[in-house]
């Protein structure tokens, strides 16, 4: 089962930044393949930074004496948050309002690490819960990977070419990612 749990979360996370990087992707002007790449690389190494520390928490969390006799507390609150950014993903993806898309000023490499680091949040809860579904394997965070940088640059590609379509789609599909990984981290 774990397999599936890290396959979900790399896929959900994919999906987070996917979306995000589309809207960042459809304010700008002047984006060519090179500039999309390199904002990609430096918005998902950002955002698997942030994963990595999750991670690191929850070891170093689960070492802790006091936390050892609380149990399976912290596994149980990495999931309830996990159930929360489905719920969340679901509202956006339910939502009626739609994106205003104008051209913003270029976006340059200190904006992409500040948006990034602001949307991280989700990607801490992920790392998370990437320890506790995976025991803390390397493999998982190679899966993550191998899904975000692709997600990031096609997300600043995709938003700049052809604006913010299919967010809602977006969105449900990671709500439903989100939440068969919850459950697959309870069992």
């Amino acid at each position: 089962m774990g397999t599936v749990v890290v396959w979900l979360l790399a896929l959900g996370l994919a999906l987070h930044i996917f979306e995000t990087t589309m809207e960042i992707g459809a304010t700008q002007e002047n984006w060519g393949k090179k500039k999309a790449l390199v904002m990609g690389v430096v918005y998902a190494g950002v955002q698997l930074l942030l994963m990595a520390l999750g991670g690191l928490a929850a070891c170093v969390l689960e070492k802790l004496p006091a936390i050892y006799i609380i149990g399976r507390a912290c596994h149980y609150t990495a999931v309830l948050l996990l159930l929360m950014i489905a719920v969340r993903r679901f509202r956006n993806g339910t939502d009626k309002a739609g994106f205003l898309e104008r051209r913003e000023a270029p976006l340059s490499v200190k904006g992409c690490i500040l948006r990034s680091v602001r949307t991280g949040m989700e990607a801490v809860i992920i790392g998370v819960c990437l320890y506790y579904g995976n025991g803390g394997a390397l493999w998982g965070g190679i899966c993550v990977l191998s899904l975000s940088v692709p997600g990031a640059v096609g997300g600043f590609l995709y938003g700049y070419w052809r604006g913010v379509k299919q967010k809602k789609m977006v969105c449900l599909t990671d709500a439903v990612f989100m939440t068969l990984a919850a459950f697959g981290l309870l069992v």
